[in-house]
C-alpha cells in the first residue's frame, strides 16, 4: 500500500511540475499575472491594495518570497502540486474515516482524472481551487474534532486559512458546516428521545 501510494503521488507532483522543470518562465493561463502583479505591489509597498480580492494569497506568496529569496514566478510553479496533494490527501482521509482504506484509496484514483485534466493544469495561481483543495482536509477535521480538542483547533485553523483564501468558497463550506450541526443535533435528541 505505502511504495505504491507514494509511487502515484510521486508521479503526480512529478506530471505537474514538468513546466518547471522544463525551465518555463511562467505557466497558466487566466489571471496568474494578474495574482503576481498583487504580489509584487506588496513586494514593492509593503501592504495588500484595497483592489485585491484574494490578499490571502498574495500576502502568504510575498512573505515566502521574502523569507526564501525565491521569486515569486518561482512559486507559481509548487501551488498546484501542493494543493492538488492537499486535496488527496484530505479526501484520503475523509474517505477512510467514513469507510475503508481500500474505499479511500479508490475515491483518491477516482478524483485525479477529473481534476487533474481540467483544474489542477489551468492556472499556477487559483485562490478557488486553492481553497477547494482544503474542503476534504476541513471536513475530515470537523468529524475528528468532535472527539477531540486538538482536531477542533486544526479544524479552525483550516477554515481560518480558506476564508483567507476565497470567501466564497469558505461561506459555502460554513452553510454545509451549519447544516451538518444542526442535523447531527437533531438526530442525537431524537434518538436521545427514544431510549
Amino acid at each position: 500500500f505505502i511504495p505504491s501510494a507514494f509511487a502515484s503521488l510521486t508521479s503526480v507532483s512529478v506530471l505537474l511540475l514538468i513546466p518547471y522543470f522544463r525551465g518555463y518562465t511562467l505557466y497558466g493561463a487566466g489571471d496568474t499575472l494578474t495574482h503576481l502583479g498583487y504580489v509584487s505591489d506588496i513586494l514593492r509597498s509593503g501592504y495588500a491594495s484595497g483592489l485585491d480580492v484574494y490578499p490571502g494569497i498574495h500576502v502568504f506568496e510575498a512573505i515566502l518570497t521574502y523569507t526564501t529569496s525565491i521569486s515569486p514566478i518561482g512559486w507559481t510553479f509548487f501551488w498546484p502540486p501542493l494543493f492538488f496533494l492537499a486535496l488527496l490527501l484530505g479526501t484520503f482521509l475523509l474517505a477512510r474515516h467514513l469507510g475503508s482504506t481500500q474505499g479511500a484509496m479508490f475515491t483518491c484514483a477516482l478524483l485525479i482524472i477529473p481534476v487533474l485534466g481540467a483544474e489542477a493544469t489551468r492556472e499556477s495561481i487559483d485562490p478557488s481551487f486553492d481553497a477547494f483543495c482544503l474542503i476534504p482536509v476541513a471536513m475530515y477535521l470537523l468529524f475528528k474534532g468532535q472527539k477531540s480538542v486538538s482536531y477542533t483547533v486544526a479544524f479552525v485553523l483550516v477554515l481560518g486559512v480558506l476564508t483567507v483564501f476565497h470567501v466564497e468558497a469558505s461561506l459555502f463550506l460554513w452553510f454545509f458546516f451549519i447544516a451538518t450541526l444542526v442535523v447531527s443535533a437533531y438526530v442525537s435528541r431524537r434518538s436521545d428521545a427514544l431510549h
